[in-house]
């Protein structure tokens, strides 16, 4: 009898200090919050002043910059006379 009742006594004693650790762990909802996602990939065309381009391939992470990768051959526009290259400045604005 005064066996069990020691058994019984340690795993008390352990269900509180388990109980304890969990809840000081966060491993509750609380532990899973939503987060932004701001990682974004996207192609544009870079141009140059006599009228060629290539294509890109842009990773943003926010606002920043994360990769810059070519995914295409420089193509040459200045055969059309009225031709404006009308892309934006920005990367990952």
């Amino acid at each position: 009898m005064k066996k069990v009742l020691v058994i019984v006594l340690i795993a008390f004693i352990f269900g509180l200090f388990a109980g304890f650790m969990i809840s000081r762990a966060n491993l509750t909802g609380q532990a899973v919050k939503e987060v932004e996602h701001t990682e974004h990939t996207y192609t544009r065309a870079i141009c140059n002043s006599q009228s060629e381009c290539i294509d890109v391939l842009v990773e943003c992470a926010g606002e920043n910059v994360k990769g810059i990768e070519p995914v295409s051959d420089l193509k040459d526009f200045s055969y059309l006379d009225d031709w404006e290259y009308l892309n934006g400045s920005g990367f990952c604005e």
